[in-house]
């Protein structure tokens, strides 16, 4: 139950499935613990589907300093709980960082470029908490909240997706994304560009964006 992975750089050239999986026990989350990444650059093969990192059941996990690029998809962490991740970087894929049923989990300044549909996903978590981070020149809908997430909150956020000038990436219509039915999300005193678009659709109920408000 306890894997660790420190300082080298990993090139996958499968261009389906998972350059890393690890999955827990799926009778016992509790069980299946302290997954960890450190110092860990994950290369993708610049085409086909395949994902760079993938875990199921796995609780108390911990990342730092891991960067993720060229994948269909960057990772897709499902059935997790208590996780840490510090300086997650993730560059130019078609889709980022995925999370479902990510619960009671912790973010620091993690850094989202240049990924071409979505550059973070969080579907069915509940209390999740990313401070000071950015979203930069990604294209599609950077930040997509949905499938009854609550309680993610953003804080000191950079948002720097719109590009006025319609040069690449093109001008997109929203910075985030939150479905019908995930309530109680937010975003604190994250700055946003100067731009006439709305920055955000918000659909679900008792959502906030505090300080500077912007246009909804």
């Amino acid at each position: 139950d306890t894997a660790r992975y420190h300082g080298t750089w990993l090139v996958s050239t499968a261009t389906s499935g998972a350059a890393i999986t690890s999955t827990g026990a799926a009778s016992s989350i509790s069980a299946s613990r302290k997954l960890s990444f450190e110092n860990i650059g994950l290369v993708g093969p610049g085409t086909g589907n395949s994902t760079g990192l993938k875990t199921l059941n796995m609780s108390a996990g911990r990342s730092n300093e891991l960067i993720i690029m060229n994948f269909a998809q960057a990772s897709y962490l499902d059935l997790g709980y208590f996780w840490s991740i510090r300086d997650l970087q993730v560059f130019g894929c078609a889709l980022g960082a995925a999370f479902r049923e990510f619960n009671q989990a912790t973010f620091w300044n993690t850094d989202l470029q240049l990924n071409t549909d979505q550059a973070i996903r969080f579907s069915a978590c509940n209390v999740v908490a990313l401070f000071g981070g950015c979203t930069e020149v990604n294209n599609g809908t950077p930040v997509l909240i949905d499938n009854a997430s609550s309680l993610v909150t953003f804080y000191n956020w950079n948002f720097e997706d719109f590009n006025a000038g319609g040069t690449w990436p093109g001008p997109i219509t929203y910075a985030f994304d939150i479905t019908a039915g995930a309530d109680f999300n937010g975003f604190v005193n994250c700055h946003w560009p100067a731009t006439d678009a709305q920055i955000g659709h918000i659909r679900g109920n008792h959502c906030q964006v505090l300080w500077p408000q912007g246009p909804i």
